[in-house]
């Protein structure tokens, strides 16, 4: 287990990749994939019972490049999310396999300033209260929902374009 207080980067001016393997858990007030241009972030949360939890932010593709997998009944928590938050920015988030889970908190936002993409399959839930495809203008978001019992859950709006 890792807890933190601060900001949890990966990728600050080279490349950073975080694993988190079956009952590993990371805590962090927020977290940076990608965060300055040029570097690339990836973050994997894969089986059971492991866990990231962000209490504040999470952008994925800050500035640069980032992604984020979530698989084999891995769970991943924030208060939003931002996939490709600055312009020129990718990011990209898979959350696949039954009793994989990931609750964006207030908003997950794709592509909102960059390109940014969301997978959903083979029984993914992602849940969060309003989702944004396409937040801003030049910015690009695709979603991809496919599979039996794959969710994207937005309780109060989903805005598209």
């Amino acid at each position: 287990t890792i807890d933190s207080l601060a900001k949890g980067v990966l990728g600050n001016l080279g490349t950073g990749t975080l694993t988190i393997s079956t009952g590993g858990a990371v805590t962090n007030v927020n977290a940076n994939l990608g965060s300055s241009a040029g570097a690339t972030g990836n973050g994997t949360v894969n089986g059971t019972n492991a866990n990231w939890a962000s209490s504040v932010d999470v952008p994925i593709g800050d500035l640069g490049s980032g992604t984020l997998t979530i698989s084999g009944a891995g769970t991943a928590s924030a208060a939003n999310v931002y996939l490709a938050y600055g312009a020129g920015s990718t990011g990209s988030a898979t959350v696949t396999g039954t009793g994989s889970t990931w609750n964006a908190g207030n908003n997950l936002l794709l592509g909102f300033g960059g390109t940014g993409s969301l997978t959903i399959a083979q029984g993914g839930h992602v849940t969060d209260s309003t989702g944004a495809i396409g937040n801003s203008a030049g910015a690009n978001g695709t979603a991809s929902v496919d599979g039996a019992n794959s969710v994207w859950n937005n309780s109060t709006a989903l805005y598209v374009g």
